[in-house]
């Protein structure tokens, strides 16, 4: 039975889905919008400017939002990542939060207007207002666990159990997300929408009649039996069909000059600064293994490296992740993914949110060693981490079983197959 109107499975519909964020945050929901199209429906993807063309080449019709978090992170990454200089750095992060929400608040309502449905990031919280105006459904998609369990905490307490009670306690400091720019929001409500003020109550994916998407996989975190029904678990989020790549002839030639190299990279997080730049770079090659480092958002100065070091950037992690014998990343919840998928041992090297939950639930699954904060990386962890890391058969094993499991899941399609099913033809009075 549909969740709104009547359920027409001819019916093509046009969907807005909005995200902000990291790669992290744009690449399911363009592995979702590719999805949605091949199945006949309208796609208009609004993100960040800074991923105009990594949206666009996939044939996505794409709605830029000013603002990048790739400038908030990489200006502003030390403060970020847990140095004193985020005290400094709080005044033009709120301003350059701010200023990224208001222009999300403004171009969502002119380019949902004619839309069937909207799916949001949670994030993208005001995506309820256009919701509201033009009577439009809206589903909110997690990328990682959100929604209040007795089963573990919030994932900023890492994978801790603090009891049934605490556990679902913990979820309170999501409300602090709705009390946010409520000034600004309201004023766009108001003289743009022409809607009542909004009232900060609650965490706005629990609203009656939203529903939730899940996009990540139940064997990394099983769905707790006190979810409500309207939350539906797919499992992580990939494209179909992965556009060709071939290595250029440098890493070819590196790649076939001896055996699988480890990957190391942060993905979307900095270097931070020059002292953990010094220790990530002294400890690869004190401890002397084939390295694929990847520069990222921060960049990483390389400087004069021996022959065991190859540097790549934008490399898709999908096709590359075939050719490395292990994984040491931030955590970020795509890079945990890509290489578990591909049955890869992984080190996680957590710097903020999420990444310290998914570092612990890979540890937990004997997939890999236990994840050192950035804060705490020193040269001799990183190097005692590394050995642990390609010498413990039972990781290998471990990851290469759950990398089956992975790759026998096709959350995408399950996620368009409930859309199908529950909202097309699906737009309502609310």
């Amino acid at each position: 039975m549909a969740l709104y109107g009547i359920c027409d499975q001819d019916f093509k519909m046009h969907i807005v889905i909005v995200t902000t964020g990291t790669r992290g945050d744009v690449q399911p929901f363009l592995a979702l919008a590719m999805e949605l199209q091949t199945r006949g429906h309208t796609i208009c993807l609004a993100a960040p400017a800074n991923f105009d063309g990594f949206v666009s080449r996939q044939g996505v019709p794409f709605f830029r939002l000013q603002g990048s978090m790739k400038e908030l992170l990489v200006d502003h990454g030390e403060g970020i990542a847990g140095s004193f200089g985020l005290l400094q750095s709080l005044p033009k992060l709120a301003r350059l939060g701010t200023g990224m929400l208001r222009d999300g608040m403004l171009a969502l309502p002119r380019i949902t207007e004619n839309a069937d449905l909207i799916i949001a990031h949670p994030k993208c919280y005001y995506a309820t207002d256009s919701a509201e105006k033009y009577g439009i459904p809206v589903v909110v998609t997690a990328l990682q666990p959100l929604h209040q369990t007795a089963n573990f905490p919030f994932f900023l307490f890492g994978n801790m159990n603090l009891g049934p009670w605490l556990n679902r306690k913990s979820y309170t400091i999501l409300k602090l997300q709705n009390r946010f720019n409520v000034g600004l929001r309201n004023k766009i409500r108001n003289d743009l929408l022409n809607l009542p003020a909004f009232r900060p109550t609650g965490v706005w994916w629990n609203k009656p009649g939203i529903c939730s998407l899940c996009a990540f996989s139940a064997e990394l975190v099983p769905r707790p039996i006190d979810w409500k029904k309207s939350i539906k678990q797919t499992g992580f989020w990939f494209p179909r069909d992965v556009p060709a790549w071939a290595p250029d002839n440098e890493l070819k030639a590196f790649l076939e000059a001896g055996e699988k190299p480890v990957y190391f990279g942060f993905g979307s997080m900095p270097f931070n600064n020059q002292k953990t730049n010094d220790v990530v770079l002294s400890a690869l090659k004190i401890w002397g293994g084939r390295v694929l480092v990847d520069e990222g958002w921060g960049g990483i100065h390389t400087g004069d490296l021996p022959g065991n070091f190859c540097v790549i950037k934008d490399v898709p992690h999908q096709e590359l992740f075939k050719h490395v014998s292990a994984v040491v990343h931030h955590g970020g919840v795509g890079s945990t993914a890509a290489g578990l998928r591909a049955g890869l041992p992984t080190l996680i090297v957590p710097h903020i949110v999420d990444q310290p939950f998914w570092g612990a639930r890979v540890h937990a699954l004997q997939c890999g060693p236990k994840p050192i904060r950035m804060r705490h990386l020193t040269i001799g962890k990183l190097v005692r981490r590394l050995d642990e890391l390609v010498g413990h058969p039972p990781y290998r094993q471990n990851a290469d079983l759950l990398g089956f499991k992975l790759g026998n899941e096709n959350g995408v399609s399950e996620a368009v197959d409930w859309i199908e099913r529950n909202y097309t033809n699906a737009r309502v009075t609310m």
